[in-house]
């Protein structure tokens, strides 16, 4: 799955299945603060967006397997 991490943390939780336990796991907020962009949340909570993003395709992964 690619994300593009100028897209929003708020863009991210509509667009993905599973987005929002991730982003509530790794204390990315997406509802105050889902104006700023992925790389930018990332950052903020001191993560990498290349792992936040593996986290979100495997919850998106689990969501859609039966």
């Amino acid at each position: 799955m690619l994300i593009d991490r100028n897209q929003t943390v708020r863009e991210l939780t509509v667009k993905i299945p599973g987005a929002t336990r991730v982003f509530e796991r790794l204390h990315i907020d997406y509802c105050c603060g889902g104006l700023k962009s992925f790389a930018e949340a990332c950052s903020a909570a001191g993560l990498s967006a290349d792992q936040v993003a593996v986290a979100l395709a495997e919850a998106a992964q689990a969501v859609d397997s039966p």
